[in-house]
């Protein structure tokens, strides 16, 4: 019946809703959907998709992410989708709800597509078909991932992709495959391998299928070309075999994370999350054991299966599954398969059933499930939910015994199973809320909202047609350009432009490793000058040396209460493109030495030969709550107590008049990716509140952040306490801290001196020029391959600096350069899509 259908859909938004509420979370609640990626990436970046839809950025390439990203990748990975559309409706204030309400709908059509699926292909009752349908939204990887926003369409297409095998509907099969590709290329790339092996394994061979295969990845190559080119570009690497197996994989896996509520962790060192719901499990089981399904049947399923199981505990097949790209927490992406292929052959089996066989199977498995945690793996199982389990194992053979001595009625049984699943799948879901908010916390409704309307004020205060960048020094999230619309420096983000974020980092900017993380956070104010940091904004005064307050100022907040938050100008940044001398194009990079890669820079644009920087060594060293401290070559190694007990280090230090001061930590080795750094100054004057009032307070990521704390500026000396503590490592590796004192003056006049070579850039990336003699047009832009540069009209070459900033070389005399931003394999991508649609609607009817 039909209604069925809308069963699924409903039943399925209401208990992953009802799990949501009993946390808070729920549409306009005290707590938002945004956990772990959530709140920093995934919000932002569909705030970005809304700016987007209303005009207020391009398609193709923005300026509001790090400089400068490639849109569409991002679009590709993070945003792919029917449902991300919706966000259309909605104001970027309210995209918690936003989200919200997409998580939802993506739940309700997983449900109803695999009802649909289970509807068309197997001889069950309703009931029985919609509780087993419901177990698919509600398996253990997906309900353990909810909030990853983007993964969720492709687990929507794949029984629809699998009931077009089975029917050998291979016209459908072809817009599927296209849909999963434009939704998140990545997980259709798994659905794809999926796909293919269950044909080959249950279908005889046929060429209409892989013509539908191969044909889908070529109609998608205008999206797909362009996405592949990008991160090839950006230096994306297969990942090597480290070891044969899985190191965290054990035997008895597959039981404890069958458990009803069974979540440990989502990052790493976690088990698999086999969960499927129990009665599919003692359904997969009797699948195995049925006599009514035939050898062959069953020996292609068990290949099917036995592969996947295989892949879970051997590195090299688990890798393969995700593309060769190890994955960075959240692991074995590749389960939800599993999860659907065990639904499938739990219908299968229920189409033979023998009741007391079922219910001798569930007595088997409460004895298998209370023995393993009586015995082993207690780490990962707890009474709750393991009595939890074996209620439910009880319920289900109870229900399936006395079915079989026709104790219940017929008409009845299938609603009771229904009801228990239903109540099974409930509680799990709970569980699953329960561990994603221990463990990566749903972020209040007031993290994402209380500041927004002031920073968003200010910002606004800012725009214009001209590029500019500008950074919020207690900002949110790493993400807030995308959300406000503005250019700046952080970013944290799957999808970068790997060679810009390389060069940032290389002058200070820091972004480690594969470039995932950048930080505008604890850096000097040349490098703000060097790359247009033109605005600074704040909820509390700064002193930082060229930047004015403005008169731009949002007086009161929405609650009522004075607003804090202050716009400040940097006098001092250079324009978004200059007009310099050709040398800098040879400015060598420095390894390890961001600060002279500053001077250096700033030096050859002006045309000057300023050193800069000095460094001068703190007085008067004190380590306490330190269990070990030794000393070797200039670098600190400590040890702490504990992990709960910070280490601290104390200094004396006296200013310079006129000069910037920052301190200068360096971290070698150690705890460094679980310590965070607090520091205060105090102005030790004699009197009481000096000794508990910090005039300077802050706390940064010692992994994530950069390396110059800034101490301000005094227009005489002035003698400070700082306190640096250590918070969270247990070990750690320091260069001795020192001062680092940047000479104010030198850089205002070295700046006024860029100024008169600076030129504006217009929307569109227009600008025009009139120089006297031969210059380099340097510019803040990334450069990632994809722009084209044209001065009066005719295509001129791109000499970038470092292979990450665009600059070309601009003749004598008034011009009008533009660049144009077009992704390699756009257009090709849209020549082969075209024809493959072409060769596709003539081959129409023989498929």
């Amino acid at each position: 019946m039909k209604r069925y259908y809308g069963f699924a859909f409903l039943l399925s938004i209401l208990i992953l809703g009802g799990a949501l509420a009993s946390i808070g979370v729920y549409w306009g609640g005290p707590y938002t959907v945004l956990a772990s990626d959530s709140f920093a990436q995934f919000s932002n970046f569909h705030a970005a998709f809304n700016n987007f839809l209303h005009g207020k950025q391009g398609a193709l390439f923005t300026t509001h992410a790090s400089l400068g990203i490639n849109f569409l990748s991002l679009y590709s990975y993070y945003l792919g989708g029917f449902f991300t559309f919706l966000v259309v409706f909605f104001k970027n204030f309210d995209i918690p709800n936003a989200l919200y309400l997409i998580t939802l709908l993506k739940f309700g059509a997983m449900g109803l597509s695999a009802y649909f699926y289970i509807d068309k292909t197997f001889k069950l009752n309703r009931n029985i078909k919609l509780g087993l349908a419901l177990c698919y939204p509600f398996c253990g990887f997906i309900i353990a991932h909810l909030e990853l926003i983007m993964w969720l369409d492709c687990f929507i297409y794949l029984p629809l992709i699998i009931y077009a095998i089975d029917k050998s509907r291979f016209k459908l099969l072809f817009g599927l495959f296209i849909l999963a590709i434009f939704s998140n290329f990545y997980f259709a790339y798994m659905i794809m391998i999926f796909a293919t092996l269950y044909y080959l394994l249950k279908c005889k061979i046929n060429w209409r299928y892989f013509f539908v295969l191969i044909g889908s990845a070529l109609a998608s190559s205008v999206f797909l070309l362009p996405v592949v080119l990008d991160i090839k570009n950006n230096g994306e690497k297969f990942s090597g075999f480290k070891r044969l197996l899985h190191e965290d994989a054990g035997p008895l896996d597959i039981i404890i994370k069958n458990t009803v509520g069974g979540f440990d962790t989502t990052k790493y060192h976690s088990l698999t999350f086999f969960y499927a719901g129990l009665f599919v499990f003692i359904l997969l089981v009797y699948y195995f054991v049925n006599k009514k399904i035939n050898l062959h049947e069953k020996i292609t399923s068990g290949i099917l299966i036995g592969g996947l199981i295989i892949s879970f505990y051997f590195e090299p097949l688990n890798l393969l599954w995700q593309g060769m790209h190890e994955p960075i927490m959240f692991l074995s992406r590749f389960t939800f398969l599993w999860s659907f292929l065990v639904i499938m052959l739990a219908a299968r089996a229920l189409e033979d059933p023998d009741y007391l066989m079922l219910a001798k199977i569930s007595g088997i498995l409460f004895l298998i499930f209370g023995l393993v945690y009586l015995f082993v793996h207690k780490k990962y199982l707890n009474i709750g939910n393991e009595s939890v389990t074996l209620i439910f194992l009880a319920l289900f053979g109870v229900l399936c015994f006395f079915f079989y001595k026709k104790e219940i009625n017929e008409k009845i049984f299938p609603l009771l199973i229904l009801l228990v699943i239903v109540s099974e799948l409930s509680v799990n879901a709970l569980g699953a809320v329960n561990g994603i908010k221990q463990e990566w916390v749903f972020s209040g409704i007031g993290a994402y909202t209380n500041e927004r309307a002031s920073i968003g004020r200010l910002v606004d205060k800012t725009k214009n047609d001209e590029l500019y960048h500008l950074e919020n020094l207690d900002p949110i999230s790493a993400n807030d350009c995308f959300n406000f619309g503005y250019s700046g420096i952080s970013m944290f983000s799957s999808i970068r432009n790997r060679h810009s974020s390389d060069l940032l980092n290389k002058f200070g900017y820091k972004s480690k490793g594969t470039n995932l993380n950048i930080r505008y956070k604890n850096n000097t104010i040349l490098a703000d000058a060097l790359f247009n940091i033109k605005y600074n904004i704040d909820n509390k005064p700064i002193n930082k040396s060229g930047f004015k307050l403005t008169k731009h100022k949002a007086p009161v907040a929405l609650d009522g209460t004075p607003d804090k938050w202050k716009l400040y100008e940097n006098e001092n940044a250079l324009g978004a493109a200059n007009l310099v001398d050709e040398s800098v194009l040879k400015t060598k990079i420095i390894a390890n030495d961001n600060i002279m890669n500053q001077q250096n820079l700033l030096n050859a644009m002006a045309q000057t030969n300023y050193n800069y920087f000095s460094f001068e060594k703190l007085q008067n060293q004190k380590v306490t709550s330190v269990a070990k401290n030794t000393e070797k070559n200039n670098v600190m190694n400590l040890k702490a107590f504990n992990k709960t007990t910070p280490m601290t280090l104390s200094y004396d230090y006296t200013t310079t008049p006129n000069v910037q001061n920052y301190l200068s930590l360096f971290f070698t080795n150690g705890d460094i990716a679980d310590t965070d750094v607090t520091i205060e100054v105090y102005r030790p004057d004699g009197t009481p509140e000096s000794e508990t009032n910090p005039i300077i307070k802050g706390t940064y990521e010692a992994d994530v952040d950069g390396q110059y704390f800034d101490l301000g500026t005094t227009s005489q000396p002035e003698t400070y306490k700082i306190i640096i503590n250590f918070n969270g490592a247990k070990k750690l590796s320091v260069i001795n801290p020192q001062i680092l004192k940047l000479n104010t003056e030198s850089l205002a006049y070295a700046a006024k001196r860029v100024e008169k070579l600076s030129v504006k850039i217009k929307n569109g990336f227009e600008i025009k020029t009139n120089n006297k003699n031969n210059k380099l047009l340097f510019t803040t832009i990334p450069d990632d391959g994809n722009f084209t540069a044209k001065i009066d009209g005719k295509k001129v070459k791109i000499t970038p600096y470092q292979n990450a900033l665009l600059a070309v070389k601009v003749p004598a005399g008034k011009h009008t350069i533009r660049f144009t931003y077009l992704p390699k394999g756009l257009e090709i991508g849209a020549i082969i899509s075209s024809a493959t649609l072409g060769i596709f609607i003539l081959m129409r009817k023989k498929l």
